[in-house]
Parts: structure tokens; sequence; C-alpha cells
């Protein structure tokens, strides 16, 4: 009797893990390591799809361009945008698979942009970007569909609107991670314009 009821028991989890809108998708950040990644060096500023990771703090050379499917791991390591920014017109999911294992520590410079510093007084735990700096979207603007899973985006800058990120006719969902103390004109963190903002989760913007 305890055989069947185990039996019609495993057999009704199935059926409803199997049923639309029941079974929870995987996340497409899910990975186990980057063996099968590309690693994100300080000249690639042009990304058309595939996934990506840091091995290292990299400061980056230009503009980074998102236009294709692209995942990209900060494995606990700093994307040093050095006065540029991310343009998201393709579809970018951001992660951080060693967000709790390495701190970093930050100055604050000119225009509020955060620098890398032994002594310095700001500290961070896991995956970072910062240095980013723009009129519109300091850090990422989004024309396309930006979301974020992990990570942390802070120190960065924009003359005008969205320090953090600007949404421009985009999607940006954040379903994790941190946006903090990033500069603007209008909208430190996050700045939507025709476009829409989810935040659930974990996340936290300040």
């Amino acid at each position: 009797m305890k055989k069947r009821l185990f039996s019609i028991f495993c057999a009704l989890v199935l059926c409803l893990a199997l049923l639309p809108g029941m079974a929870m998708p995987a996340s497409a950040a899910e990975h186990a390591d980057h063996s099968s990644w590309t690693e994100l060096t300080a000249n690639t500023t042009t990304l058309s799809g595939g996934s990506y990771y840091l091995a290292d703090n990299v400061t980056a050379s230009g503009r980074i361009s998102i236009s294709g499917e692209v995942t990209l791991c900060l494995n606990g390591h700093v994307l040093n945008l050095n006065g540029h920014y991310i343009n998201v017109s393709g579809s970018l999911t951001l992660c951080d698979c060693n967000r709790t294992n390495q701190t970093h520590r930050f100055t604050v410079g000119e225009g509020g942009l955060w620098t890398l510093a032994e002594n310095g007084d700001k500290e961070v735990t896991g995956g970072v970007i910062t240095g980013g700096n723009s009129s519109y979207g300091g850090c990422v603007y989004v024309s396309g569909t930006f979301n974020m899973e992990s990570g942390s985006i802070v120190g960065n800058a924009a003359s005008i609107y969205g320090g953090g990120v600007y949404v421009s006719g985009g999607t940006f969902t954040m379903s994790g991670g941190s946006i903090s103390e990033n500069t603007a004109s209008s909208g430190g963190g996050v700045f939507v314009y025709g476009g829409t903002f989810n935040m659930s989760g974990d996340a936290s913007i300040s």
C-alpha cells in the first residue's frame, strides 16, 4: 500500500511539473563553471551573442556594445568601464557566480566615479561594474533587454539621467543584485523613459 501511494505521489509531482506555468524554469545564467564560456578582456567591446565571464578585474578600453543574446558573469571581479558605458540594444543577462568570496575597496574620484584602491573607504563584496560615465545611463543604456540577476552596479555617473541604468524604450528586469551610489541630475539609480522596469526578489536600489 505504501509503495502504491508513493508511486501515485511521484506521478502527481511529475504531472504538476509538466503543466504549463507550473514548472520553475532554470535561470539563463545558471552555470557550474566557465569551461565553455569566453573570457571578457579589456579589448572585448562588441558582444553579438554568447556567454562571457571575468577571469580577473578588467578595465574597459571603450564602450561595450551588446547586439545579440549575451550572458555576462562577473565571477566576483570588477569591470571598470573607465569612463565608458554598456550599450544594450540586444539582450544582456548579468550574473555573479562568485559574489561572496571576494571583497573590493574603492575610492570616490572626480564626478563621483569609483576606482579600485587598496586602502579605499568604500567596500563591496562580489562582482562589481563601476567607473561608467555618459549623458544617459552612466553604466548601462538599455534600448533592448537587460536582466540583472546578481552583481553590483556602483560608482557610475550620468550628466543627465540614470547614473546606474537608463531605460529608453527597452525592458529592465532586476531580480537580484544591487544598484547604489551612482550619480545623475535625475535618477541616480535607474531612470525609465518610454520603457519598462520590473523589480523583484532580493534586488536593491539605493
